[in-house]
């Protein structure tokens, strides 16, 4: 039991010492621009390396129907930034794509 608690104290120094180097190092000025944006854009792109690979291959094996529900997604994402929006494009994509296909 004792190295379970270690492995979680190790992973949550792992974790937390990232997060609060910047805030040290950095103080209360203000980040600038480039990284705001990098930093906004960040969700995006864990989506886009979380689902792409899998994307192709989720629908049973169908790749196109797959494909056009990514389509839809990274249309919707460039269009309004918004994660919730492109989920449901996608779904939506998917279903209509399933019925004509």
């Amino acid at each position: 039991m004792n190295e379970i608690v270690l492995v979680i104290l190790g992973m949550t120094a792992v974790t937390y010492i990232p997060r609060l180097l910047p805030l040290v190092l950095r103080g209360n000025s203000e980040p600038p621009e480039w990284m705001k944006r990098t930093l906004q854009l960040l969700p995006f792109t864990a989506i886009g390396a979380l689902v792409i690979p899998d994307g192709f291959t989720a629908i049973d094996g169908n790749v196109p129907v797959a494909a056009i529900g990514l389509v839809a997604a990274a249309g919707v994402t460039w269009l309004t930034r918004q994660p919730f929006l492109a989920v449901i494009a996608a779904v939506l994509a998917v279903a209509a794509a399933q019925l004509v296909l």
